[in-house]
């Protein structure tokens, strides 16, 4: 199976390392730079990867309200942390920009990441309005920029929305495995 050759383990412990509010987020303010929140990022990397974690997936979870579509900002920060970062991953590492499949993937070619994390299918509502996801366009994107390695790691349920249509997860998760090629999901 893929995940005990990328991890070198048979069930892996994938650890989140949430990055703190970057600029343009409207947490970002006061004392915060850059460099304070690279700095916490490490300090969480170091204590993940000394707990023994098999993996960390780097998430801007604290980029709140999230954006349907990401800024700039946030893609080029999140691309200047995991670099900024990369020298000091021992483990097998992915990324995930909330809500945002392919500017995902874009981050995942541009910092070399194994995986990432994302609610790739679907249609939502929540506290952001209606979320509708594209995966014939992301998975185009992963071909296009050659990223035939690349393991994506499908939510089958967002964390805090609701599908529109009523379906069982049961049928949601067959839909997905038999339309989207997941490698992998994840039940929130």
């Amino acid at each position: 199976m893929w995940t005990k050759d990328l991890f070198k383990v048979e069930k892996p412990v994938i650890a989140l390392l949430h990055l703190r509010a970057m600029p343009g987020d409207p947490l970002f303010g006061g004392e915060d730079t850059m460099e304070s929140v690279i700095q916490k990022a490490r300090e969480e990397l170091t204590a993940l990867q000394d707990g023994g974690v098999d993996g960390i997936l780097i998430a801007n979870e604290f980029s709140l309200p999230y954006e349907k579509q990401v800024s700039y900002v946030t893609v080029a920060a999140m691309g200047c942390i995991v670099g900024e970062l990369k020298k000091e991953i021992r483990v097998p590492f992915g990324v995930n920009i909330v809500s945002n499949p392919i500017a995902t993937i874009d981050l995942a070619a541009a910092t070399g990441a194994d995986f990432l994390r994302s609610t790739f299918t679907g249609a939502y509502i929540g506290e952001n309005g209606i979320t509708d996801t594209n995966i014939p366009a992301t998975l185009r994107r992963k071909k296009e920029l050659g990223l035939k390695n690349l393991k994506l790691l499908f939510k089958v349920n967002p964390e805090s929305d609701t599908y529109l249509a009523e379906r069982s997860l049961e049928k949601i998760t067959k839909s997905i495995i038999f339309h989207c090629f997941p490698d992998a999901l994840c039940v929130s």
